[in-house]
This record gives structure tokens, sequence and C-alpha cells, in this order.
């Protein structure tokens, strides 16, 4: 479930790179200051919790307010995750039938996650198209990083 978290935070990641830096590309007249100030951009948004990603979305008013909520809404079930999940449910991991409700619990957090995450990236696919990354573009990167992480095993 956390990696599903984890997954949506990089997807709001994204979204915050093509709200304020991307649009910021042509001040660049060197091709080397465009990725230094990507990677600092980028840096300083791993930096940031979950809640501070979405305090930075949410002052951008690049993305609905309905969008907002259900991601205020999921950062409520992402902090019982990662704060007080187990010991909430200590009791319930010694029998199978509290073990699957956790099992259960963790099962509809990453659907939630999942959905939000494929969500915003259709919220964001008009800005990524108008700076030039395609659906195919995104899928052979995929496709490269996936080749590339297998040949290192």
């Amino acid at each position: 479930a956390m990696c599903a978290a984890q997954s949506l935070e990089d997807e709001m990641i994204i979204a915050l790179i093509f709200v304020h830096l991307i649009p910021t590309r042509s001040e660049y007249q060197e091709e080397s200051e465009w990725w230094d100030a990507y990677d600092l951009f980028e840096a300083k948004q791993l930096e940031l919790t979950f809640g501070n990603l979405l305090k930075s979305l949410e002052r951008s008013k690049s993305i609905p307010e309905s969008f907002i909520s259900k991601l205020k809404a999921a950062k409520s079930i992402r902090d019982i995750l990662a704060h007080s999940f187990f010991r909430d449910h200590a009791e319930k991991m010694f029998s199978e039938s509290g073990h699957s409700s956790m099992l259960d619990y963790c099962d509809q957090a990453i659907d939630r996650f999942q959905e939000l995450d494929d969500e915003l990236e259709a919220l964001m696919k008009p800005a990524f198209e108008a700076h030039g990354l395609s659906d195919e573009m995104v899928n052979e990167a995929v496709a490269r990083f996936i080749d590339e992480a297998s040949a290192r095993e």
C-alpha cells in the first residue's frame, strides 16, 4: 500500500514539474543550465512529504478543487498506513480473520491510490501533450526503465 502511495507522490511531483518548471524552459540559454534547474527542482520536490506536495498542488491552482479533496482523503489513508496502522490493528494480527481484514484495508488503499494516480495523470495529460510528452514517449521510457532494471538483476 505504501508503494502505491509513493507512486501517487511521484505523479504529484511530475505534475508540479509540468506546472512550475517546464513552462520556464525557454528562460535557460544552455541545455546544461536547464538540466541543473530540473535536477534541483526535482530534488526539492522529492524531499517534500505527501502533505506538502499536496499543498504545492493546491496553491498552483492547476488542479481542480474536487481532485484536491480526493488527495486530502488519500493523505489521511497514507498517514494511517505510515503512522498508526499496525498499532491500531495490533490485536488483529493474531487471528486469521483479523489478518484478512488488515490485508483488505491495504488492498482498498492500493486501489484508491492507483485510481488517483491514474486520475491525476489524466488531468495533467493536456499539459504533458502541450509540452511534447506523448503516451508513446512515456511507454518507451517505461520499457527502457524495465529493461535496464532487469539487466541489473
